[in-house]
Order: structure tokens, then C-alpha cells, then sequence
């Protein structure tokens, strides 16, 4: 219910019903992860990392890791922390070489970070994987709901725009 709501746009429904689930099974860590990237897209980022680093420690080896490490590195975008976010962004690349989306907010976090040459090593690498990657499209999946977080996702996205990523 939780996945259905946010693909439908209902956020915060969305949240309440991630929010279920793990009252009825504390162990699920894929509702607990889920629950940080609405925190991201509702606009309280700093709730986001707790809930992915409890998803980890529930289920270390779930192929969705790099998933939740990338709800954590953007977090710390978000927190403009970016040092801390190509942290999490790293581990998500090594856990998963082929997830783009690690790629791509890996970029920013690189550019943001004076890292210009790395990041758009990056952001090729996410466009040799998937050519029809853009900034349109990153914002039609990723731009948060809350005002709050518009200044922060601004940012983020003039750095992709920097590293490379065309519009």
C-alpha cells in the first residue's frame, strides 16, 4: 500500500502506511528504508538516516542495499553534507555497480565537493548505462514535495548540471 501511495503522489498516506508496516513487523526492513525516503521527500532528511541505517542493520545482505545507501547519501545532500554523502553514495556503487541512481547523486556530491573531474566520471558512467538520462528525468523521480527542501534540491541539481548531465 505504502509503494502504491507514493507512485500515486500521496505522500504522506504513503508514509502512514510504511509507518504500518513496521508496527506490524519491526523487521521489514525494506518499510523501514522506504520510510527514510519519504522523510527525504516530505522534507525532514534528517529523519531519513536512521531509518535506512536500521534497514542495514536488520537485513545486511538484502539486494536492496544499494537502494538504502542512496536514501542516506541523498539525506546528506540534502543536509549539505557532502563528504558524508559520497560515503553512503560509495558504498551504494560498490554494492551496486549498475544501480544509476547511486551513480548520479554520487555526481553531485562529487561536484558539490570540488570533485569536478570525478563527477563527471560519474555521470558518464550513469549515461553509458542509461542514455536517456536527464535532468527532467531525475526531477520527475526524485524532487522532493516539500518546499523546505527547494533551495537543497536546487543545489543538487546545478550540480548534475555542472558534472555534465544535460536538461
Amino acid at each position: 500500500l505504502g509503494a502504491l501511495r507514493r507512485a500515486t503522489g500521496k505522500r504522506t498516506e504513503a508514509l502512514a502506511a510504511y509507518k504500518a508496516a513496521v508496527e506490524a513487523n519491526h523487521n521489514d526492513a525494506s518499510a523501514h528504508a522506504q520510510i527514510g525516503r519519504l522523510e527525504i521527500d516530505l522534507g525532514k532528511p534528517e529523519n531519513a538516516l536512521p531509518a535506512s541505517e536500521l534497514a542495514l542493520r536488520l537485513s545486511p545482505a538484502d539486494p536492496q542495499r544499494p537502494l538504502w545507501y542512496t536514501i542516506a547519501g541523498l539525506a546528506k545532500l540534502h543536509l549539505n553534507a557532502p563528504s558524508e554523502a559520497q560515503e553512503w553514495l560509495t558504498k551504494a556503487v560498490d554494492a551496486g555497480p549498475h544501480f544509476v541512481t547511486a551513480l548520479v547523486f554520487l555526481a553531485a556530491a562529487q561536484q558539490i565537493d570540488g570533485r569536478d573531474a570525478e563527477a563527471r566520471r560519474a555521470i558518464e558512467a550513469a549515461r553509458a548505462m542509461s542514455p536517456a538520462l536527464s535532468i527532467s528525468r531525475v526531477e520527475r523521480q526524485f524532487a522532493p514535495e516539500s518546499p523546505r527542501l527547494r533551495e537543497s534540491w536546487q543545489r543538487i541539481l546545478d550540480a548534475l548540471r555542472r558534472a555534465g548531465l544535460p536538461d
